[in-house]
């Protein structure tokens, strides 16, 4: 059985909002606020995150995209939900699996749900657009996979889905990833109760230089 649904979820009306932002590819080693390295990156936002709540350091993860994800997702280990490695589109016959339990569909309709940027769970190029909203998710806007895998191949000129239809879009991933989040959390309003699974490309290859304002 998987682990989510060992957890009753409590009435709409006692929950606070949920972001969830995921780093593609980034260790212990790349933030400086866990002096793991003597020169790390400069992550200030990071940094600050981490002085003002809780630093997690007695923490496991599989280093690798799509078995970590599924595993976020669904509370049970890569080999529980058949994804123990990365899901190399097109046509990985690896997936997701719909009869897996995710957290969208443990908190059910009362909640508004979206799943911003790379999703990688699913390898095929028609159907594979439409798996984060058949895993539960009312939103996907974002890459399906890797920007490795798409044309051609960057950061600033990437196809995107959203709910389902792919689009093209000249923004820079990172940028137009916060801001497809700022939209939808803005669009759900303050009704009801939002879990948002916000999933970035950054920092996994093609190797760039973001823009400068960044």
């Amino acid at each position: 059985a998987s682990a989510l649904a060992l957890i009753a979820p409590p009435a709409a009306a006692q929950q606070r909002n949920v972001l969830l932002i995921i780093a593609d590819d980034v260790g212990v080693d790349l933030i400086a606020a866990y002096e793991e390295h003597p020169n790390p990156a400069s992550t200030p936002r990071l940094d600050a995150l981490a002085a003002s709540g809780i630093l997690f350091r007695n923490a496991w993860s599989t280093p690798s995209c799509s078995p970590t994800r599924s595993s976020l997702l669904t509370g049970r280990y890569p080999y529980q939900t058949g994804i123990g490695r990365a899901i190399w589109p097109p046509g990985d016959s690896v997936e997701l699996a719909l009869a897996e339990q995710t957290i969208p569909e443990l908190l059910g309709p009362a909640w508004n749900t979206a799943a911003i940027g790379k999703w990688h769970m699913h390898a095929d190029q028609i159907s594979g657009l439409q798996h984060p909203l058949l895993q539960g998710f009312a939103h996907h806007w974002g890459a399906a996979w890797n920007l490795l895998d798409s044309t051609p191949n960057s950061y600033y000129a990437y196809s995107k889905a959203v709910d389902g239809v792919l689009v093209w879009t000249t923004n820079y991933a990172t940028t137009e990833t916060v801001n497809d989040a700022l939209t939808v959390i803005d669009e759900f309003g303050s009704e009801a109760p939002w879990f948002v699974w916000l999933a970035f490309n950054t920092a996994h290859t093609p190797w760039h230089i973001p823009p400068s304002s960044l």
